[in-house]
């Protein structure tokens, strides 16, 4: 994590913190974000040889999502089963396959999800979403994504 802040530091990014082994990264940029996902995708796959999809989020975007999470409303939900489907394009809802007791709310375009038995045993992984959705998706569970809005608030 120590290099891929460093590589954040040269593109010239200021505040730059990384969250634990995960690859999430906080920093400050220019107003415009609509280039840094692609300029940080080639410098990975340039300093690390990693073909990777980043995600950039604007922080009052990212600070929504961490503070809307519809299931924390649903009773019995565990909070260590809740994680969140980060999507690159916005969609339509659709009916997704669940398990029991599975739960997954398209909200603020991302998918909210409630894994009770476990996110290494669902079928509603990354996988499933990039091969329905056509798209690049990333996930969190909901304590690195509340880690990451208290790095954000800091």
């Amino acid at each position: 994590m120590a290099d891929l802040k460093g590589l954040f530091e040269r593109l010239g990014f200021s505040g730059v913190q990384t969250y634990l082994q995960s690859g999430n990264v906080v920093f400050s940029g220019s107003a415009s974000s609509n280039g840094h996902a692609g300029m940080i995708e080639k410098a990975i796959h340039e300093d690390f040889g990693h073909e990777v999809s980043v995600f950039v989020f604007q922080k009052s975007g990212f600070l929504k999502v961490a503070e809307s999470n519809p299931l924390l409303e649903e009773d019995g939900v565990d909070v260590g089963c809740l994680h969140v489907t980060f999507l690159h394009e916005a969609i339509a809802a659709r009916e997704i396959p669940l398990q029991e007791g599975e739960m997954a709310v398209l909200s603020l375009g991302h998918y909210f999800l409630y894994c009770p038995n476990g996110y290494g045993r669902t079928k509603i992984t990354n996988s499933y979403f990039e091969r329905v959705l056509k798209q690049s998706v990333t996930t969190r569970n909901w304590k690195t994504v509340q880690a990451l809005k208290r790095m954000l608030e800091e």
